[in-house]
């Protein structure tokens, strides 16, 4: 079962986006009146949350569109205008990791999860790899699934040990957000989420247009301290996580 909330960013005059809790979101309303000025064939944007069974499984952000903003190349994005004004993205950097340190209760030991302690030996695209492969099968894995082998950097098993040094609360991922493994991925997903609804309420509430990137937003640039704030806020506020944010800037901003 596929459970749908969302809502719309429409050139059409409606009232603010209003909190409210997930069951029912469902409502349709519009987040701004401000127009997008997208690259040629592009259409503003649609946004929805998907939930997988429940009201706490999946739940994340999704943009169509054609083609969707949040599945456009970063540097593409960066083109977009909003209301004539040039863009940022801000990015939680090591969300999901971030999420589960802040569920143990561990310290912040590193502006960067994914250089984390010994992890620092390692590149960061392949450290954060193995860790989505950690995260995404909620449990250790010792050798790279099919399509995403990096033996030729790093064994998954060599990752994993590192990975284990410096996070070791991900050893048991199901026990400590207490579902099963195969179901690790939804609920982070989910948290993960409500992190960045937390965010995008106000930032919407105060007539701001913000659209979810995966972990992150992209708003006007002149709204971006604004949007740096809120999302650690929601961080905070939803998973009780410290979030370090990276801010890419459209040319101009």
């Amino acid at each position: 079962m596929i459970l749908v909330a969302g809502l719309a960013i429409q050139q059409a005059k409606s009232q603010p986006y209003a909190a409210t809790n997930q069951q029912t979101v469902a409502q349709k309303k519009s987040a701004t009146s401000t127009p997008f000025v997208l690259p040629p064939q592009l259409q503003p944007p649609q946004v929805f949350r998907t939930f997988r069974g429940d009201w706490t499984y999946g739940g994340r952000w999704i943009v169509t569109g054609k083609p969707s903003i949040q599945r456009m190349p970063p540097e593409a994005r960066l083109e977009i205008r909003i209301d004539g004004q040039p863009v940022s993205e801000i990015d939680a950097r090591g969300s999901q990791l971030s999420i589960v340190a802040a569920l143990a209760g561990a310290p912040v030991v590193s502006d960067d999860p994914y250089q984390a302690g010994p992890l620092s030996a390692y590149d960061r695209d392949v450290v954060k790899a193995a860790a989505t492969v950690t995260l995404g099968s909620g449990k250790l894995r010792n050798r790279w699934p099919a399509g995403m082998d990096q033996s030729d950097v790093a064994s998954m098993a060599e990752i994993t040990d590192a990975l284990v040094a410096a996070h070791p609360y991900v050893r048991d991922l199901p026990g400590l957000l207490g579902v099963p493994s195969g179901r690790v991925a939804l609920r982070l997903q989910s948290i993960e989420a409500e992190c960045l609804t937390c965010a995008l309420v106000p930032l919407w509430s105060a007539g701001i247009p913000a659209v979810p990137i995966h972990d992150g937003l992209l708003v006007t640039a002149s709204a971006s301290a604004m949007a740096e704030e809120a999302l650690r806020d929601g961080y905070k506020a939803t998973a009780r996580a410290t979030i370090q944010t990276r801010t890419d800037n459209a040319a101009g901003a």
